[in-house]
């Protein structure tokens, strides 16, 4: 029941015992989208985060009470997490005891609690004073709740545990990278080469791939080639040829830092004949091919800039390309995806790079994207990155 709180407003009490572990409640509601929870038609009270996407709420429309909506927070709460549901009591709650849970242990964005500057009033020993939406990160809020965050908290907790940042010398430029370490049983391990655009690794779609393809237990290396984010260099100053180099020696530092038996590299786009050159030169065990440019080789040694360009726009460049001769003469497996409408790789090298992969490895047409649909937001493309995702995680660990 609620009654009022000694904490703050209103609160749950219990009726009778609760014995540690017993099933308190489970949050309900409407399962709707992150725009339509905040749209002001569901009570504020209520809206629950199932994922970074989908919350549970209760329309305004619905006057029931709920217990969720007076649950209060106490830092060093009685109760805890059991799924993104589900709360369990975390000991023995006497009869007339407050229920609390800790919104460190499921708050990430909701910035009320910092908003109105008040201090908490808990009462307990350990009571922080102030919370914020970042308190998750705190060690003590881990040690206290381990194994009952949120699972959307705990994912970042796994990562920030399982990710670290690696810098590497080549060519004289200190390179920035991330390693991925697999969660678990380490099963395969992947380099992971960026296209054209240039895009820094910690942005966009590569750390979800990474954080997604480590719980799989695949331990993944993501960098910047020289002269692109935080990594020295000048941009003006590389070609496909020094992103080769700069491609082998991250590779040789993945070795290094990795103890699965399968090695992978990964080219997305401009990255994919610079991924062939590498596996094809270290019989890496396997390949796989995002949205595959080719080049002539006359482009390999022009730097970035308007040679390069005028080279790879020169038509019919790309049809004596060494890759497709690299990949025919490649013995590991080969994964190939693109888009059916891609606007930037001419569709014809698709079809050169499908005729020779369907021998040795698997090919995936996704219907209806572009060459970015790795960062588009539109909902076809959202779906064939997750898709992707599953497909190269099969791929990686059979």
């Amino acid at each position: 029941m609620w009654e009022k709180s000694k904490i703050h407003g209103n609160g749950v009490l219990t009726t009778e015992k609760i014995s540690k572990g017993e099933k308190i409640m489970v949050f309900g509601g409407e399962l709707v989208s992150r725009e339509k929870a905040f749209s002001g038609k569901y009570k504020s009270q209520s809206i629950w985060m199932i994922d970074a996407n989908h919350f549970q709420a209760l329309p305004e429309t619905d006057t029931a009470d709920s217990l969720d909506e007076y649950l209060n927070h106490s830092c060093d709460a009685n109760a805890w997490l059991d799924d993104e549901v589900t709360l369990i009591a975390k000991r023995d709650i006497k009869s007339g005891e407050e229920i609390t849970l800790d919104q460190g242990t499921w708050n990430v964005e909701y910035s009320a609690y910092t908003d109105n500057k008040e201090f908490c009033a808990c009462g307990a020993a350990n009571c922080r004073q102030e919370l914020t939406k970042d308190d998750w990160k705190l060690q003590q809020v881990q040690e206290l709740n381990k194994g009952h965050f949120h699972p959307m908290i705990q994912k970042m907790i796994d990562s920030k545990q399982t990710r670290n940042q690696m810098i590497f010398d080549s060519r004289g430029n200190e390179l920035v990278g991330t390693l991925y370490k697999a969660v678990g049983e380490e099963r395969a391990a992947l380099l992971i080469l960026a296209g054209g655009a240039n895009i820094p690794h910690v942005e966009g779609w590569y750390p979800d791939l990474l954080q997604a393809l480590s719980e799989k237990g695949v331990t993944g290396f993501a960098f910047d080639f020289a002269g692109v984010g935080q990594s020295d260099g000048a941009l003006h100053e590389t070609s496909l040829s020094t992103r080769t180099e700069d491609a082998r020696n991250a590779l040789a530092l993945l070795r290094q830092n990795t103890a699965a038996k399968k090695i992978y590299v990964m080219g997305i786009s401009m990255g994919g004949p610079i991924a062939i050159s590498v596996a094809v030169d270290f019989e890496t065990d396997g390949l796989v091919l995002l949205v595959p440019a080719a080049y002539s080789l006359e482009a390999r040694t022009k730097s970035f800039g308007p040679e390069f360009t005028a080279e790879i726009r020169r038509p019919g460049s790309w049809e004596n390309s060494p890759e497709f001769d690299n990949i025919a003469r490649y013995e590991g497996k080969v994964f190939l995806a693109f888009g059916t409408k891609d606007e930037v790789v001419p569709r014809g090298i698709y079809e050169r790079y499908k005729e020779i992969v369907h021998s040795k490895g698997e090919v995936f047409e996704f219907e209806s994207t572009g060459h970015k649909f790795m960062k588009e937001t539109d909902p076809v493309s959202a779906k064939a990155r997750e898709d992707l995702s599953n497909r190269l995680a099969t791929f990686l660990t059979s």
